[in-house]
Order: C-alpha cells, then structure tokens, then sequence
C-alpha cells in the first residue's frame, strides 16, 4: 500500500520544517490545506507555519477556524488560534480560548506556556499605555503646561506609586509651577 501524492506532499512538508525550509514548506502546506480542506492534519500544518512565518494572520485564523469547524474540540486548533490572538492583541478572544482549553488541559507545558505568552503581552501592553502617559507628562512639562503634566504624572503614579524617579520629576513640576 503507498501513500498517495498528499501524503507524501505532507511529510515533505514536514522534512521541510525539521530543515528549517520554512519557505518552501509553507508553499507545500498551503497548497495542501487548500487542496483537501477537510483534512485536518494538512490544516493545522499549514496554520502553524504560517503562524511561524508571521504570514497572513487572516489566513492562519482562517485555517485554524476552519479546523474547529470540523472538530470543535481540537485543542492543537485552540492553543494556535489563541497565540495567534494574543500576537494580534485581541486579549478577549485568546482568554475565551484559553478558559476552553483549561477545562480539558490545565497542567500541561503548552496550556503553562500559553497562559505566561498572555499574561505578558497583557503586562506589555499595560507597560505601553503607563509609558505613553509618562511621555504626555513629560511633553507638557518641556511645555511648561505644569497643570496637565502633574495630572498625567499623577495618573501614572496610580499605577507604579512606588517609583521614586517618577515622583522626583513631578516634585521639579510642582517646582517649576510656583
């Protein structure tokens, strides 16, 4: 019995990978999930070089929705589809996944994983927002509208009140300001 042409197409897909071709890999994938869309070992394949490559995020969601579609429960498709959420940010969709993941895997390295890769893209993002009030404080200090750079010191100061570098540039504001 030989494997037929998608099969062999399929391992040399993965060949491909473990060679780091990921390139050529993706070509083979793609044109295999688009071949066989019912076919979800070629599906999740594709998604997750696509994924890898940092192609088409629309795509890759694509691929992976499709492969829930037909089984619903594929916890591979849920782990990729989250990742691919929390890369774009989309912090609502990924902790939906990641609560239907933890009820049928909870312990496992790739659910631990998953929920660090979110909790720090959501402390990144804090991170991003607390640094963009900190640099409106800082314009409206060069400025000299001291009023609305103490306001927007003191909103970052809610946040990290403990930052003494911080708290001495809103003392030279209240300086500059009297």
């Amino acid at each position: 019995n030989y494997p037929n042409d998608y099969e062999v197409k399929f391992n040399l897909a993965q060949i491909l990978i473990w060679q780091n071709n990921l390139c050529e890999a993706v070509e083979i994938a793609n044109n295999l999930a688009q071949s066989l869309p019912e076919k979800i070992e070629y599906l999740l394949l594709a998604a997750k070089i696509n994924f890898w490559l940092e192609k088409d995020f629309t795509y890759t969601q694509s691929l992976y929705e499709r492969v829930l579609i037909i089984d619903p429960k594929n916890t591979e498709a849920k782990f990729g589809l989250a990742n691919l959420y929390i890369r774009d940010k989309n912090f609502s969709g990924a902790e939906k996944l990641i609560r239907e993941v933890s009820t049928i895997d909870s312990t496992s390295n790739d659910f631990n994983m998953l929920k660090n890769n979110f909790s720090s893209a959501k402390n990144q993002k804090r991170i991003n927002e607390l640094n963009l009030v900190l640099d409106e404080a800082r314009i409206y200090s060069a400025r000299k509208d001291y009023y609305y750079s103490i306001k927007s010191f003191n909103k970052y100061l809610v946040s990290d009140p403990n930052n003494k570098s911080v708290k001495l540039e809103l003392a030279d504001v209240y300086l500059a300001s009297s």
